[in-house]
């Protein structure tokens, strides 16, 4: 038995899936210059609106099973606007013996004015998983990004409430800096926000929640929003005396939250009973800031 137990493991197979996406301005248009992909990624992208080219980040099945890697390489030439978006939360399969961590990796260059918008369902491990994400991003002048980052606690209908083996979540901010030398990278990190959890002691963590979210903004468009963020906060703050370093309730019942801004980066974070609850919450931020008659509804559509 133990025999044909390893046997099985040895032929499972590991999906390594790869993707790249271009975005133009051609003759005022926005147009997909390339967009390619292997199994298990699966892009989808609908005719572009005024506003936004949107791409759809699929998996085949809407998930990743174990030992799955995807690669998706994002290049957005200059004052062109994209959504990346998922229909449906991203499930992550349990672990697969014999075989590395799920994992999904992002790179994504906003030359000159361009804006990335990246708001995805969330990641939904289930029990016995084991995922890595490492999403980079590098900022030329006066371009934007606004990042949605959240993951619910598995499947809370059949008892499995954060009991993955492992989850590492990790965004890195870079701004394009020309004056370092050839041999270098050629930007400069600004701001790296990592969620590291793991099985037991997420699970007593965070007993009382099922959803956890960071939203990352940075760039002049969302200057806005940023200011508006941070009085909201302060103002709660001396409402409830609460002191500034801890993340506060916004109604009896419902999320916590805090925000914080440092070398012009924000960052948003929400924890909630439910998912719903924290999806209510950042569906008001994301009209409080007005950022869906900026960009119009089609970006925010996991929220709503």
């Amino acid at each position: 038995m133990e025999g044909a137990n390893l046997k099985g493991a040895q032929n499972i197979t590991q999906h390594i899936g790869t993707g790249s996406i271009r975005l133009e301005l051609a003759r005022g248009n926005l147009h997909l210059s390339d967009l390619a992909f292997t199994y298990p990624l699966k892009l989808v992208a609908p005719k572009a609106s005024p506003k936004s080219q949107s791409v759809f980040l699929l998996s085949y099945g809407g998930g990743l099973v174990g030992g799955d890697a995807i690669a998706l390489s994002v290049v957005l030439e200059p004052n062109t606007t994209i959504a990346l978006m998922t229909q449906g939360s991203t499930k992550i399969f349990k672990k697969r013996p014999g075989l590395p961590a799920t994992q999904q990796t992002m790179e994504v260059e906003l030359q000159a004015g361009a804006t990335c918008l990246l708001i995805p369902d969330p990641v939904q491990p289930f029990a016995g998983s084991a995922y890595t994400q490492r999403q980079s991003f590098t900022l030329h002048d006066e371009s934007n990004l606004i990042l949605l980052d959240w993951v619910v606690s598995g499947r809370p209908a059949n008892g499995e409430i954060w009991d993955f083996l492992e989850f590492t979540s990790t965004n890195s901010i870079y701004a394009h800096d020309a004056n370092q030398p050839s041999h270098a990278t050629g930007r400069r990190l600004i701001s790296r926000d990592a969620q590291i959890m793991c099985f037991p002691e997420t699970k007593k963590q965070m007993s009382k929640y099922n959803c956890m979210a960071t939203m990352l903004f940075v760039g002049p468009a969302t200057a806005g929003a940023s200011r508006t963020l941070l009085t909201r906060f302060k103002h709660e703050e001396r409402i409830r005396g609460h002191s500034g370093s801890r993340i506060h309730q916004s109604d009896p019942g419902m999320v916590q939250w805090t925000v914080t801004s440092h070398r012009t980066v924000t960052i948003l974070k929400v924890v909630g009973e439910s998912s719903e609850q924290v999806k209510e919450f950042l569906n008001a931020t994301v009209d409080d800031v007005g950022w869906r008659s900026q960009y119009g509804r089609e970006p925010f559509r996991a929220l709503e």
